[in-house]
């Protein structure tokens, strides 16, 4: 118990040290509701902060801590290169999870493109399972987003339909990907409210569409 709050510890302290130094970023808090096939209606908090470093680099991090007793903590860092027609990334990402005895470690990174309507990314990690008893190494997984801006030259509004299974602070194997609606109000220009919808399957890709999860988000987000 106690090495799983000091590696959390550690890892929140990675992912918003970013708050002391940037001078461009945008940080949100969102609250989460919704039903699990395996533990019932629950409900969670989550804090992102993502900072721009420079005009091409960015580190992004957050906390999720939920009401069946599951913490999660993510930091991405991404480096961005303009093409013209669209922008070329690169990320790495690092991801910790913990529910009872059980906990995750997560390391990799990918490669993506976005544009104005599309994006994608495509990546893979290296993962470690553990409890109390055992250990699970899992030397090879592949992570990937597709999505579609739908209101792209909208500016009060932001609206993403995403397919994935490495949502942030979420972080599935490549047959257990979600279905997410996300957007933004632009209620300032600093100040927006974020809302969002997800639906997961038990398993697309292994034949099996059985619900397993549904919850809905709502927050407030502020940049500077």
């Amino acid at each position: 118990m106690k090495l799983r709050k000091r590696h959390t510890l550690l890892l929140l302290l990675l992912s918003l040290s970013g708050l002391l130094y940037a001078q461009d970023g945008h940080i949100s808090a969102n609250l989460r509701g919704g039903n699990n096939a395996t533990f019932g209606n629950f409900s969670a908090i989550t804090i992102e902060a993502e900072h721009n470093f420079a005009a091409n680099v960015s580190l992004k991090g957050g906390l999720l801590s939920s009401s069946y007793e599951r913490m999660a903590a993510e930091m991405r860092t991404s480096y961005r290169h303009d093409l013209g027609f669209g922008v070329l990334h690169f990320e790495g990402l690092m991801h910790y999870a913990a529910q009872s005895s059980h906990s995750t470690h997560a390391l990799g990174g990918g490669v993506g493109l976005t544009t104005s309507r599309l994006f994608v990314t495509i990546g893979y990690y290296f993962r470690t399972l553990k409890n109390s008893t055992d250990r699970l190494t899992e030397p090879f997984n592949l992570y990937y987003r597709f999505g579609v801006s739908c209101l792209p030259n909208n500016p009060e509004w932001d609206l993403m339909l995403t397919f994935s299974n490495s949502h942030f602070l979420e972080l599935e194997r490549h047959y257990q990907p979600s279905l997410n609606i996300d957007g933004v109000w632009h209620l300032s220009e600093k100040l927006g409210a974020t809302l969002g919808l997800s639906y997961k399957p038990t398993g697309i890709f292994h034949i099996s569409t059985t619900y397993y999860q549904l919850y809905a988000n709502l927050g407030v987000c502020y940049k500077w």
